[in-house]
């Protein structure tokens, strides 16, 4: 059986592969601007900050606690996808321009 520090150890060197990031400009319900960073192909794993690069920097320190989750609840851990196999759909109706900048990828990146 892994020790947590076995796991925590795995799950670092796991979440450090080439998964594909998503960072999506939002608003709080304040109205204020935030952006939301994602991996699709570890669902469920999200973070936030006030900058795409804070969202970015958070979304990776949660990879880590995320996969380490996984790892202890025996969750096969989905391998990063190519860019060239990823396919990313964006289906929403906006009324203006404003609301889709609001939404808009701003980055996809490979972390």
């Amino acid at each position: 059986m892994k020790t947590t520090n076995d796991l925590q150890e795995l799950a670092q060197k796991l979440a450090s592969r080439p998964y594909l990031t998503v960072v999506l400009r939002d608003e709080t319900t304040e109205g204020e601007p935030i952006y939301v960073a994602m991996n699709p192909e570890l669902e469920g794993c999200v973070a936030q900050g006030d900058t795409p690069e804070e969202a970015r920097y958070n979304l990776n320190e949660t990879r880590i606690d995320f996969i380490r989750y996984m790892l202890e609840d025996d969750v096969p851990i989905p391998e990063p996808q190519s860019i060239s196999n990823a396919v990313i759909n964006v289906n929403t109706d906006f009324e203006s321009t404003s609301e889709a900048e609001n939404v808009a990828v701003d980055s996809l990146l490979k972390t």
